[in-house]
């Protein structure tokens, strides 16, 4: 798999070269950005690494079943204390 090989999860209207280029997802509160982002996620974590900052609690727990679905390692850093 190359740089340009279109990602399933996108339609094949993306590729992962212009993911490492810049992705932003932008929504309104409760929209679905979290839940649209995973199938994604788990794409690029099944073709090679990545680093996934979280800005919500429960997010780096949530983040880190999905790689492990990958079957992905996971380290957290700086995880929000709650969890």
């Amino acid at each position: 798999q190359g740089l340009d090989t279109p990602l399933r999860s996108l339609s094949g209207k993306v590729t992962l070269r212009q993911m490492m280029g810049n992705c932003l997802l932008s929504g309104i509160t409760g929209g679905g950005k979290t839940t649209a982002a995973e199938p994604i996620l788990l794409e690029l974590a099944q073709i090679g690494g990545m680093v996934c900052f979280c800005g919500k609690p429960g997010d780096a727990a949530r983040y880190a079943r999905l790689f492990a679905r990958a079957g992905r390692a996971v380290r957290v850093v700086g995880a929000d204390a709650r969890e």
